[in-house]
């Protein structure tokens, strides 16, 4: 949902399709969402991380990037989903690929794979028995394929997967829908080594995400607020983006800003006539270590706030004088 100016808008139709499946290119191309600044504490420090990418609306989308980082210690992961997020058998039944996949060894080195669904939901290791669903994470070269074991427990969706020696591990997921209500939503991921007790990492996520543009009447500015679950969000950087045309093709960038204490942000306009602007969240990644507390046995060493992808306006019409 986008309110921009005097409108509401539902959706971002056919331009949110491309968002989708550009995310998904992006996911091949790097190995976690932008992490320009604020990196975790726990990044830093070698403790496992959680981040997690999904659709900023409450609308089921259905494209997730899960991202577990400083994981070589790691046997063993289990993540439980909140309630709200789903399994869509149909999709899942009915997809050549559910994704992309992206490992790091302990080297450095880098491999490209597919998520598929695996034939047997039957496996002999990691967590041994018949599950809801196998998907294989299958890679060009090294690793071997891993295996995500998808079961539902007490309502809610759960993975669990044996990682080989690995530093990072990314995958996008499109047959997760995310939920279709507002709130705040904690992801657990459980790591067991066997160096010690089993450390915790969380990802936050707030839905919806909100993202305004208006121009302040009279005046030659540019206006806007980041929310998140009705809530501000500070320390968005915001990029603002200026075009002759509706649909932005040569956009230039007319000016970087980031939210305020209260969500705020704001931008000059200079260059006379008529024009299209818009405004793009640019996400850094956002600490949450803070509000870390396990509810299992586990010691909770991270935490990260979820962002959206694709978090943008739609083009507003300016005419400056």
């Amino acid at each position: 949902m986008y309110r921009i100016g005097s409108q509401t808008w539902t959706s971002c139709g056919g331009k949110r399709k491309l968002l989708v499946a550009g995310i998904l290119v992006a996911a091949a191309a790097s190995i976690a969402p932008t992490t320009e600044t604020a990196q975790s504490s726990s990044w830093q420090s070698g403790e496992p991380v959680l981040r997690v990418q999904g659709s900023p609306y409450t609308d089921g989308g259905a494209t997730l990037i899960t991202s577990f980082e400083s994981i070589g210690g790691s046997k063993r992961i289990s993540v439980d989903l909140p309630m709200g997020y789903t399994i869509d058998l149909n999709a899942m039944r009915a997809a050549n690929s559910l994704g992309y996949a992206i490992a790091t060894g302990t080297d450095g080195t880098t491999s490209r794979g597919k998520v598929l669904l695996a034939a047997s939901s039957t496996v002999a290791s990691c967590a041994a028995g018949t599950h809801f669903a196998v998907w294989t994470l299958h890679f060009d070269t090294t690793p071997d394929d891993i295996s995500v074991l998808v079961d539902i427990v007490d309502g809610h969706v759960r993975w669990t997967f044996c990682p080989p020696k690995l530093d990072s591990l990314t995958f996008t997921n499109k047959v997760t829908t995310s939920p279709r209500t507002a709130g705040e939503f904690v992801w657990h991921a459980v790591f067991d080594s066997d160096a010690g007790e089993p450390t915790e990492a969380q990802a936050i996520v707030r839905l919806p995400w909100i993202l305004t543009l208006t121009r302040i009447k009279s005046q030659p500015t540019l206006a806007g607020r980041v929310t998140a679950n009705k809530l501000p969000v500070a320390k968005v950087p915001i990029v603002v983006l200026r075009a002759r045309r509706s649909d932005m093709r040569g956009a230039d960038l007319i000016a970087r800003t980031a939210t305020d204490k209260n969500g705020r942000f704001k931008a000059g306009l200079r260059k006379k006539g008529t024009a299209f602007v818009l405004a793009r969240a640019a996400f850094d990644t956002f600490d949450a270590s803070a509000t870390c507390v396990s509810p299992s046995s586990a010691t909770c060493v991270d935490a990260t706030f979820g962002l959206p992808y694709g978090l943008q306006t739609r083009a507003l019409r300016i005419v400056l004088r």
